[in-house]
């Protein structure tokens, strides 16, 4: 509906009569409360400067009797009072200061448009019926100068170039009918003929330059339906580039989404209605609602405007690293940026070859040739197996591309890395001695070193079956590699390097001997006794006990500069 703004003279409402309102789309006028209440209530706020002023009205319907008539009133007078003072110490008439004009997408032109004067324009404008005086609006009390801003700005969003032809402008006082034409390359067309496209942008243009006024708010709905997708961006962009207009515009568009930043995003659905309060989302959920309108359509967009492809192994992994990541700004002087960044998750690292020279030929016809960077597991690999099949990998993957491997059989192992980093989060955790955490830790390390080297051991003949179970045709970095060598890997020192035996039925078993040793319950596991659930609780509570950047292990440090850090 269209926003009228009453003034009350001598204390008496304004009644509006129901039959009157065509404007409206309404059969009933319960309708326009959706509720059983009989009152509703608009308003907004005018900020100038350090002043404020709130102006809102009261529509108020009758409770015996439908269809009637409507009682409008002011919510606070004193306000418009104040207003009007205001704005009469800077010479402007209330009347004059704000002009509400509402935009619609153009079902159709007509061919034969007769000339209006400016009063029978703006009556146009103002019930809603922009669209039929869309010539009029062109080329009516327009001095050179505005006609070529107004093409400007239609050509910025069309791109392509072009020049209003006003045929009969020196006969205007006597002919009947507007004759505008669009000159496009020496031809000339009447307006009518042209595209969807360029109708919808000149006739959102053409009411905006139309209507001089102070202070304007432009209610535009779904501008975007007659546009094609590579111009939608522009025609966002240049009415965001508007001066002293605040624009409302109602969209289904993934496109418009990307381009809006933080606090200009609402997300109107059901559930702000039930609750009757719409705010501004924050960035970080802008995703979710691209998603909602847009599925694969946001997928594609997404692709094509990062700059590199991330490869994980599975979809815990990209949350870790995003938390890792969250973590690092926070407590960084120099964040690093993940805009430009697109994660994919491979399901494992089977075949994993295989799968990135299969998505490299798919993307490049795509969104072209953009540089990779393959994050996986060391698993069972030597460290010298571990970078001959990394080089494998980038065979298969754009030029420019990176590879990186956790220093550990998997990511979470790398918690096990540095044991001083490790002492101090589970001291922070559980206040117990931090000496006695480092001295337990030391000897778990010592004990796994020692059965692992021992053949006869539960551990060695344990880790020797999984290690069995990963050499298959799909595993063939494994393909040279004998347990006996992924032993001599590990304890070849004097210590063992424990992050490249802990696979996540060991963290388990780590973290159950903790409790057992410390009397303590490091980890809520909510029922949930498998080790992928141990391994996750306990990355996600070291997570939670970063407080510095030195406290981010070095192996996972590398990993977010080869990630994030721009080409």
């Amino acid at each position: 509906m269209d926003v009228v703004f009453i003034n009350q003279k001598r204390g008496r409402s304004l009644y509006l009569p129901f039959s009157d309102l065509y404007f409206l789309r309404i059969t009933h006028d319960k309708e326009l409360f959706n509720t059983s209440s009989h009152t509703a209530i608009i308003s907004m706020t005018i900020c100038d400067g350090n002043k404020e002023f709130h102006l809102g009205f009261e529509i108020v319907k009758p409770s015996s009797i439908s269809n009637a008539y409507y009682k409008v009133r002011a919510s606070d007078e004193s306000q418009f009072n104040e207003y009007a003072e205001h704005l009469s110490q800077q010479k402007i008439k209330l009347s004059k200061a704000i002009f509400i004009y509402q935009t619609r997408p153009v079902a159709n032109v007509l061919a034969y448009e007769p000339i209006m004067n400016v009063g029978q324009i703006s009556k146009k404008i103002k019930i809603g019926k922009s669209q039929e005086v869309l010539r009029n609006k062109i080329v009516t009390n327009r001095t050179p100068e505005q006609i070529k801003n107004l093409r400007d700005n239609i050509k910025d969003i069309v791109n392509y170039d072009f020049d209003f032809d006003f045929v009969n402008s020196s006969k205007k006082e006597i002919d009947e009918y507007v004759d505008l034409k669009i000159k496009v390359n020496g031809k000339s067309l009447d307006l009518h003929l042209q595209g969807s496209g360029f109708l919808q942008v000149a006739e959102i243009f053409s009411t905006i330059t139309y209507v001089d006024a102070p202070l304007s708010i432009l209610l535009v709905d779904e501008p975007d339906s007659h546009i094609h997708t590579t111009l939608q961006k522009s025609l966002i962009n240049k009415l965001k580039s508007i001066s002293n207009s605040q624009i409302f515009v109602i969209s289904h568009n993934d496109n418009f989404v990307g381009e809006a930043k933080e606090g200009e995003l609402f997300y109107l659905n059901s559930k702000v209605k039930d609750e009757g309060k719409l705010e501004s989302i924050k960035l970080d959920n802008f995703d979710l609602v691209k998603k909602e309108l847009g599925g694969t359509i946001i997928a594609l967009e997404k692709m094509n405007n990062c700059s590199k492809f991330v490869f994980v192994e599975g979809d815990d992994d990209i949350k870790y690293i995003q938390s890792l990541l969250e973590k690092y700004n926070s407590y960084s002087e120099e964040p690093l940026n993940d805009k430009h960044v697109t994660f994919f998750h491979q399901r494992g690292k089977d075949y994993l070859k295989r799968k990135l020279d299969s998505v490299n030929r798919v993307f490049s016809q795509i969104v072209g040739r953009k540089p990779f960077v393959v994050v996986f597991d060391k698993d069972f690999s030597t460290e010298q197996s571990n970078v001959e099949f990394a080089k494998e990998l980038m065979k298969a993957v754009p030029k420019n591309s990176k590879w990186f491997s956790h220093n550990g059989y998997c990511i979470e192992s790398v918690l096990f890395e540095d044991k001083k980093i490790l002492s101090q989060v589970l001291h922070r955790e559980t206040r117990k001695n931090i000496v006695e955490i480092f001295k337990f830790i030391s000897g778990f390390e010592k004990s796994y070193s020692e059965s692992l080297r021992d053949v006869t051991s539960e551990l060695h003949k344990e880790i020797n079956s999984c290690f069995d179970g990963q050499k298959k045709d799909s595993r063939p970095e494994l393909a040279k590699v004998n347990f006996i060598d992924f032993v001599q890997d590990c304890c070849g020192s004097s210590s063992i390097k424990l992050h490249f035996v802990m696979n996540k039925h060991q963290i388990k078993k780590f973290v159950k001997q903790f409790d057992e040793h410390f009397n303590y319950q490091l980890l809520t596991l909510e029922k949930d006794e498998s080790s992928d659930n141990y391994a996750s609780k306990l990355f996600s509570l070291y997570l939670s006990r970063i407080r510095t950047v030195n406290k981010i292990y070095p192996s996972y440090l590398k990993m977010l500069r080869i990630i994030y850090e721009q080409s």
